[in-house]
Order: C-alpha cells, then structure tokens, then sequence
C-alpha cells in the first residue's frame, strides 16, 4: 500500500521522470503499533488520495468490489501479523474501508510485478 502511494505521489503527481525531484527519506520504527507505525508517511501522502483511489477503481472491474470487501472483514486471518494491522490502520488514518486499502495494495502488486509484502 505504502508502495503505490510513493509511485503515484513521485511520478504521477509532483514531476515527469525527467524531472528530478527530492524525494523525502522516512525512518519507520518498527516497534510501533503496526496500525500506526506508517502515519508520518499516510499524513504527507494524503492530498494524493482522491486521485490514487479513483485510478485504482478505474482498473477494477466493479463486479470484483463485492469480493474485495469479503477479505477486507477477513483480513486479520488471510494475512499475517503486522501486515494486517498496517492495512487497517491505514484505512482507519484516511477514513477509509479497508477494502479500498486492499485494493490499492492489490494493484500495486499487479502493475509493479512485485510484491509490497517482503
């Protein structure tokens, strides 16, 4: 999740590839609650938002937000500890459903050809 909103707020958003651009370098402690390690970067992050998430759903077949919600209220026992937490602590930073945070998450993997969970 974190991923896509670096990629979409680094290339999207602030400049061209050919732009150099700063870019903001963050110390996560990992000891912290996982729900609200990831605040620092969701703050600077969230005027990004709106038009990460309408790009997302953009990509997803509508017919597939049903099955989205389903892992959403199953998160905590699809995928292991911390990476739950993190996802529904992002969500409940933005004032989003977890579903949504899932589907960003989601895209991130299809369209980077990795994985944001190492």
């Amino acid at each position: 999740l974190m991923c896509i909103v670096f990629v979409f707020a680094s290339n999207v958003c602030q400049g061209r590839p050919s732009d150099p651009q700063n870019v903001k370098t963050y110390d996560i402690d990992l000891s912290l609650d996982p729900a609200k390690r990831w605040n620092e970067v969701l703050e600077d992050h969230k005027q990004f938002l709106p038009a990460i998430l309408d790009m997302v759903k953009s990509y997803v077949p509508e017919r597939f937000l049903p099955m989205v919600q389903r892992i959403a209220v199953d998160i905590e026992h699809i995928l292991p500890s911390p990476f739950a937490q993190e996802i529904i602590g992002a969500a409940d930073y933005w004032g989003l459903n977890v579903g949504d945070c899932i589907l960003m998450n989601i895209l991130y993997d299809v369209t980077a050809y990795c994985t944001s969970i190492v």
